[in-house]
């Protein structure tokens, strides 16, 4: 075969090789995306989140949440009044784990602080949990805004 049919042959077929050779070049950077992770996958923390049993009211809509070192952060969206809602918090702080302090006005709604005793975020250490209920109403559409912030307290 001469050069000239080689540089035609090329040209007539340089986007099927393009594609294949992206292909695999794809292949081997997913795979080796995969082989990290997975070698370094205890570097990674965990994120702190709730104690699993923190009640959340039932038509709650979360609208975000994220975890940044020892705080927790979600809001929630509730089509009640801020009224149906307290009364849902004060209806369990019957709850073991939670030590009631008084709802308290502050800026442009209710607060109420709860205390998770025996949460245990990391094994081997004891630590607790402040959490506070922020509710905030909507006195034009009655929904309330629920936030809940988690702090550890080590």
């Amino acid at each position: 075969m001469k050069i000239g049919e080689m540089i035609k042959l090329f040209k007539e077929n340089h986007k099927v090789l393009m594609i294949t050779i992206s292909t695999i070049l794809l292949f081997i950077i997913v795979g080796l995306l995969i082989y990290t992770l997975n070698t370094h996958k205890d570097s990674f923390p965990e994120p702190e989140e709730l104690p699993r049993d923190f009640p959340i009211h039932p038509q709650a809509v979360e609208e975000y949440g994220y975890t940044a070192g020892v705080i927790t952060h979600y809001t929630y969206n509730i089509p009640l009044s801020s009224e149906e809602v307290r009364s849902y918090y004060d209806s369990i702080d019957e709850s073991v784990w939670l030590v009631e302090k008084n709802w308290f006005e502050q800026g442009d709604g209710e607060q109420k602080h709860f205390k998770t005793e025996d949460y245990n975020p990391k094994p081997g250490e004891k630590a607790g949990r402040s959490v506070q209920v922020i509710l905030s109403s909507n006195e034009v559409d009655d929904t309330t805004k629920l936030i809940i912030v988690a702090t550890i307290n080590s």
